[in-house]
């Protein structure tokens, strides 16, 4: 119980979350704002399509918030060539983080294989990014979600990821759970879909999560104190 209320402060709640500007229609405007919203909230980082990572770098510039950018998504059915292309990309762009989804048809088929072989090229090519592995965990039962964990924790990332957020219910604390039970203690978690208030955030938080991804940082951050 320590531990949870050490996070319910309202700024340390915003240093442990990215704000997603992932909408299939986001514009430049979107990207704006929602750096400008950022900054002012002291979040982790922003994350956003690789587009949209050169603009959102420029608007961050001097903030303190950090620029992470999606690979491979929302399906990881792309090469591991062309995620590492992309990966690179980002980079060049300004991204610090890469929020990567692993390739979901190798995960469901249990090929840990083919898992852990993409994830080790994309880190090794991107050594200077913080890497967060998406697992997608609402496609995966037990045995292929130990299996896909186990295959991408090998690579060494900085965090695993419940999901995209556009596949099945929200996250919620027993995904949470489920996945640190499974997950290596030196690898942080990220929690993403459907956060959308404070006593959902703390829930999260509580099971397990380190980082929260969400489009609704301001309404989560209203339900913590100052």
């Amino acid at each position: 119980m320590a531990a949870a209320a050490r996070i319910r402060a309202r700024s340390e709640v915003a240093a442990r979350i990215d704000l997603a500007i992932l909408a299939p229609g986001a514009d430049r405007e979107a990207v704006r704002s929602g750096c400008e919203e950022a900054a002012a909230l002291g979040l982790a980082a922003v994350c956003v399509s690789p587009v949209w990572v050169r603009e959102a770098a420029e608007r961050l510039a001097g903030s303190g918030v950090k620029v992470a950018a999606v690979v491979g998504f929302p399906l990881g059915a792309s090469t591991t060539l062309t995620k590492v292309f992309e990966a690179l990309e980002c980079l060049k762009g300004g991204a610090a983080e890469l929020d990567i989804v692993l390739h979901l048809g190798a995960a469901r088929a249990g090929d840990a294989r083919s898992i852990r072989e993409e994830a080790v090229e994309i880190l090794k090519r991107t050594k200077e990014a913080t890497h967060k592995l998406i697992v997608e965990m609402n496609l995966l039962d037990e045995s292929a979600l130990r299996a896909t964990v186990i295959a991408a924790a090998a690579a060494g990332p900085a965090f695993l990821k419940t999901g995209t957020g556009t596949v099945g219910a929200p996250v919620s604390a027993s995904d949470v759970a489920r996945l640190r039970a499974v997950c290596p203690p030196g690898i942080r978690i990220k929690a993403a879909g459907g956060i959308r208030d404070a006593a959902q955030a703390a829930a999260l938080l509580d099971a397990g999560a380190d980082r929260l991804g969400t489009s609704a940082a301001r309404r989560v951050l209203d339900g913590f104190a100052a």
